[in-house]
């Protein structure tokens, strides 16, 4: 049977797996830098998760290859989280796939002690924190995986959507090859697998680049070039915001808004609004006034490791 078997106890017993690479037409050992993108996003994914739970991470990249989509339908027997990303740079959309026992081992990481049991689909569902959890661990692998592949291939993944199964056809038709990354997370004595899947189309145009062996740390072997790009990117704009928010509003009051309106924001002088980047919440910062205009004085850092595990458990704001 080509591609990634599925017939593997959810209690840890002895895997049936087969090998992804099935042929020569599947192959990727041509592309060894493949395997170092692997490893390396592998290696952001655990330092990423480290420095939230402040505990090493057991995780390895257990195999890469590829095979045909149609042979991969029995990672749906397994799959207990998949999310989809899109990379324009690419034309392409990437797979990871979180498989049941990886969505509950992972709640074990994250509070550093074993408060989870093996089950199955047949037993239950994934509870809410569980499939918090599960995506939080999918978005941190697909953006490390981005970051390791922009080495020798532009690649940013935007989140598309999550669901309890795969969308194999987002991927490609059944034919198609797709590579496949399989990461192996060990706690408490079991192993559990989380998979990354990208069509081997994407990175058909950067084949000489992946031919190429890289260097295990990624070091750049040219000194001027990395103080020059060190410099460029400290450089960079960004634009900050500093956030009011008015929570309870439905999406009619919005509609109902009127030029004049005057809307009364839950914020007293002395309360704490955060300062953002994008996305990313910075710092926590006073309100003010000075010269005319209206001010934040940054605070006090805004806590991620907190943020994180309020968000996972659902007691996070808005």
């Amino acid at each position: 049977m080509n591609g990634f078997s599925a017939q593997e106890n959810m209690a840890g017993s002895r895997s049936t797996r087969e090998r992804l690479v099935a042929n020569g037409e599947a192959s990727v050992s041509r592309l060894p830098a493949l395997r170092a993108v692997f490893q390396e996003a592998m290696s952001r994914f655990a330092r990423g998760v480290q420095e939230i739970t402040g505990d090493a991470v057991d995780i390895a990249v257990e195999e890469v290859g590829a095979a045909r989509i149609g042979n991969m339908r029995e990672i749906d027997e397994l799959c207990g989280r998949a999310a989809i990303y899109r990379s324009e740079e690419l034309r392409a959309r990437l797979a990871v796939v979180a498989s049941f026992d990886f969505a509950y081992a992972f709640i074990d990481v994250l509070f550093s002690s074993k408060i989870s049991e093996s089950f199955s689909r047949a037993d239950r569902t994934l509870t809410a924190v569980e499939a918090r959890a599960a995506d939080f661990a999918m978005n941190a692998l697909a953006e490390a995986f981005g970051a390791a592949l922009s080495r020798v291939a532009p690649a940013n993944f935007a989140f598309e959507s999550v669901d309890q199964a795969i969308d194999w056809g987002s991927l490609g038709r059944k034919d198609s090859i797709v590579v496949v990354g399989r990461f192996r997370l060990r706690t408490h004595g079991r192993g559990s697998d989380i998979l990354v899947f990208l069509p081997r189309t994407a990175l058909d145009p950067f084949r000489e680049a992946l031919s190429r062996n890289l260097d295990a740390k990624g070091a750049s072997q040219n000194p001027g070039w990395t103080s020059k790009l060190q410099d460029q990117v400290v450089k960079t704009k960004v634009t900050v915001s500093a956030v009011m928010e008015k929570d309870g509003l439905t999406l009619g009051d919005v509609a109902r808004f009127n030029v004049g309106q005057v809307i009364t924001l839950p914020i007293s002088p002395t309360s704490l609004v955060p300062l953002k980047c994008g996305d990313r919440r910075l710092f926590q910062c006073a309100l003010g006034q000075k010269d005319g205009h209206y001010t934040v004085r940054i605070d006090e850092f805004i806590d991620d490791r907190k943020e994180f595990f309020e968000n996972i458990l659902g007691l996070g704001g808005a």
